[in-house]
């Protein structure tokens, strides 16, 4: 298999939104606030992770249509 590099420089990297969490003899301090920024900022991501795999597959599933019709047209080139 074949390593695939998938980047992006649209506002939906995965980098974009950084929000540290603090943490103290293993309890989380958060305030509520902060905790619903989080959560929003960790929903952005899956959906931005969520979109990208989207469009993989769809890429992947036309890749394959193209390959069974090149397929096709060499086999139907072939003199036996």
């Amino acid at each position: 298999s074949s390593d695939v590099e998938l980047t992006t420089d649209d506002e939906d990297s995965l980098y974009q939104h950084q929000h540290p969490v603090t943490i103290n003899n293993g309890s989380t301090n958060l305030h509520n606030g902060d905790a619903q920024t989080l959560a929003l900022a960790l929903q952005e991501q899956l959906d931005a992770i969520n979109n990208e795999i989207r469009m993989i597959q769809a890429e992947k599933v036309d890749a394959e249509l193209r390959a069974e019709e090149l397929e096709s047209r060499v086999v139907g080139n072939t003199i036996y």
